[in-house]
């Protein structure tokens, strides 16, 4: 679930350069977001297909994930900031189980990137992100941080070339035949987010799980 809703939480560049420019500075923000809310049906054709069940389900997800970025970008103009692409690369492991944290307590997982173009101030990672957390709200200024696990990944992300999608199903193809599951970023050579690998990983072994109980 939260791969689908994460999967849409952005919205039409359409939507944030014309709609919203549309409205006079002062315009108040509810009234900008209950008109961006019905705008939305206007982006995507399948809306109108009220009676398929499959339809209303993605649309259900699509109304929840671009709720908080709708709403902030509501607020924002309406002081006169400017809008703020939405961070997926937040997750929440208990989410998806509640056996990835001990009881009572709770986790987040963040992905810094960095390049050459703009170097890892390694010093000051950790503290800055656990700022930026409580600054967000997610964490709260009174919350007991027990542990932190930093990890660099090299390289971090996968790269694409014209024929990304023909090899790497033909790649995978093999794998199954040879009864090799694959799972995660680099085993699906796809630009997944973490908690998009986690879901990738779970989705591997309800496969291998089906396999060995066929």
């Amino acid at each position: 679930m939260t791969f689908d809703v994460t999967h849409h939480t952005f919205i039409h560049e359409n939507m944030r350069k014309r709609f919203v420019d549309g409205f006079h500075y002062d315009a108040h923000p509810m009234g900008m977001l209950v008109s961006a809310i019905a705008a939305l049906g206007t982006f995507y054709d399948d809306a109108k297909d009220i009676k398929d069940k499959a339809s209303r389900d993605k649309q259900i997800l699509r109304l929840i994930a671009k709720m908080p970025t709708l709403a902030a970008m509501s607020f924002r103009f309406s002081v006169g900031l400017p809008f703020v692409y939405p961070n997926n690369s937040l997750s929440f492991p208990a989410n998806f189980s509640p056996r990835n944290v001990p009881d009572g307590k709770s986790s987040v997982s963040t992905e810094v990137a960095y390049s050459r173009h703009r170097p890892l101030e390694r010093d000051t990672m950790v503290e800055r992100t656990i700022e930026s957390l409580r600054t967000a709200g997610i964490l709260a200024r009174e919350d007991e941080i027990e542990l932190v696990h930093a990890e660099e990944i090299l390289p971090a992300y996968v790269i694409y070339d014209l024929a990304h999608g023909r090899n790497v199903a033909t790649i995978r193809e093999w794998l199954r035949e040879q009864r090799i599951w694959t799972a995660g970023r680099f085993g699906e050579w796809q630009y997944l987010n973490m908690d998009h690998s986690m879901a990738s990983g779970k989705a591997a072994a309800e496969a291998i799980l089906a396999d060995v109980s066929a």
